[in-house]
């Protein structure tokens, strides 16, 4: 699959997936599934009186996905799958009986990347714990204001009086919650908010990039860059109060009015950061990292910092006086020095923003219900 970068507004935070079946026939065309599923439409809408189906999400034994209640591919939408249990859960349905035999491998290998794709686009675990606040309601096992620890992917009859995904699918909800999680390796997702922009990533946690420092982090390549994923939040310095820096995988921007949001890396921040950090002699950088003449180089605010390649690797040299070098990326040398974190920061080879499943595989999309 495509690697893609997730980007959604984000009304509720959902915790977790509800697994159900549609309890009708299992004999069906690839062909007459979406007729089928406009049939639970019709009955959620005219029967019940709900404002669209029910189910966010429906698997036909094709494993063809297709969205159920309107906006569930883009927004957090609640469903109305699990009375009581609707509000921070995903309902998921495939469409068939399973009492006495599961469903398909096809409908399985869908659902495992569904609930991946989701988990990495809320930051949980597939085959974590929840707690969840019971809302009540008469088909509900608990009653309302009772807190229930679930399984993250949970069977509908975990929270409700019904048999439902069947005894062949319940059976079936410990290996596909550990295929979703063994989909999420070297993942990560952001959400753009009115102040900045959030990058999660599993080894790195959620951290809010923005202003200058966040120009800086464009410069760099955002998460394919070389400095992979924020793994600290925007801080002030101890020692100038007027300069903030944050923290990545593989490495530092620092910022401030003057100097503007610059990136560093490698033997260049290893060196700043023994010469004093912010109150040394080369005080705070004006460029990023360029090459120059076989070494690799950065401007500060007081003098030239030089790196020389020995053997391919760079070494740390003098310093010297000069200044004015013109801006160069430091992403777009093939000389540049090889990343170590930054303080604080977990070592980690710079990951992609990828998901194990793409909204363009949720193939079957109707338009927006009215709420």
């Amino acid at each position: 699959m495509k690697p893609i970068r997730l980007h959604h507004r984000q009304d509720v935070d959902f915790e977790g997936r509800l697994i159900h079946h549609t309890a009708g026939s299992n004999s069906y065309t690839k062909a007459q599934a979406p007729g089928i599923i406009r049939g639970y439409l019709a009955d959620h809408t005219k029967e019940r009186s709900w404002c669209d189906l029910g189910y966010n999400f429906l698997v036909d034994k094709y494993g063809t996905i297709s969205e159920g209640r309107a906006g569930s591919i883009d927004l957090s939408v609640t469903g109305a799958h699990a009375s009581g249990f609707n509000s921070y859960t995903i309902g998921i349905s495939v469409l068939g009986t399973y009492t006495g035999s599961a469903p398909s491998t096809a409908a399985q290998n869908s659902v495992k990347p569904l609930i991946a794709w989701k988990a990495n686009q809320y930051a949980f675990n597939p085959t974590g714990k929840m707690t969840l606040t019971s809302g009540g309601g008469s088909t509900s096992r608990y009653p309302e204001g009772r807190k229930v620890s679930l399984n993250v992917v949970s069977g509908h009859r975990d929270t409700s009086y019904t048999a439902c995904p069947g005894n062949a699918f319940y059976s079936r909800l410990g290996s596909i919650p550990s295929g979703a999680k063994s989909m999420q390796s070297d993942v990560g997702v952001y959400q753009r908010i009115a102040k900045g922009t959030v990058h999660w990533s599993s080894k790195t946690g959620a951290h809010l990039n923005k202003g200058g420092i966040r120009n800086g982090y464009k410069h760099a390549g955002y998460t394919k860059g070389f400095l992979g994923y924020p793994s600290s939040d925007e801080k002030t310095f101890k020692y100038r109060k007027s300069a903030y820096y944050q923290s990545y995988e593989n490495g530092m921007i620092t910022w401030s009015s003057a100097m503007k949001g610059q990136p560093m890396c490698g033997e260049m921040l290893k060196k700043w950061k023994s010469l004093g950090w912010e109150r040394s002699k080369l005080g705070l950088p004006m460029t990023d990292q360029f090459p120059s003449a076989g070494r690799i180089r950065q401007n500060f605010e007081q003098r030239v910092h030089d790196l020389h390649e020995e053997s391919g690797r760079p070494g740390l040299s003098h310093l010297t006086e000069r200044r004015g070098h013109r801006l160069a990326s430091c992403t777009s040398s093939s000389s540049a020095p090889p990343a170590t974190s930054a303080p604080g920061s977990p070592s980690s080879s710079v990951r992609s923003t990828q998901s194990p499943a793409s909204s363009a595989a949720l193939r079957t999309r109707r338009r927006h219900t009215n709420r």
